[in-house]
């Protein structure tokens, strides 16, 4: 799990899309800060705070005969971190590394409508469009760099 390897040297919460001259020691957005999946990201909620996840899990989760129900369609733990991220942004704008950076990435590549993204943004699930655009150049631009560099030492071993 991406998260848990870089927990210790990176805030998760606080990547940044770009970087400006003025902040220092800044977490710029990385490719392994978009490579995510939901089992993941819950395991990680469930793992950061217990009682959380299960007061969400109350809220969330249907029962029968009190025991939880696991649907096939809207599974409660997608609704949990949906929650439990909004919650996050909410508090903190700055907040986007969880779901929203890779949420508003994903809305980016697929070209969704941009009341579509104005409202994702509006509930605190997902980043503006121009964050995505941001982060996305900076993804690029380091890429890019990284070829460069690769092709560089290629070049001078004589490959």
């Amino acid at each position: 799990m991406a998260r848990k390897k870089r927990a210790g040297e990176r805030s998760r919460r606080h990547i940044r899309a770009t970087k400006n001259g003025r902040a220092k020691n800044t977490n710029v957005v990385e490719w392994e800060d978009v490579e995510f999946t939901m089992e993941d990201l819950a395991n990680l909620y469930k793992e950061e705070d217990e009682f959380l996840w299960y007061f969400m899990e109350c809220c969330a989760a249907p029962r029968k005969k009190g025991k939880v129900v696991v649907k096939k369609t809207r599974p409660h733990p997608v609704i949990q971190v949906g929650a439990i991220s909004s919650f996050i942004t909410s508090r903190n704008q700055y907040a986007s590394g969880d779901l929203g950076l890779p949420l508003g990435i994903w809305l980016f590549a697929c070209q969704a409508h941009v009341d579509v993204e104005r409202v994702f943004c509006r509930f605190g699930y997902s980043v503006s469009d121009s964050t995505a655009r941001a982060a996305l150049n900076t993804l690029t631009d380091a890429s890019l760099n990284d070829l460069k560099k690769q092709v560089r030492d290629a070049i001078d071993r004589g490959e």
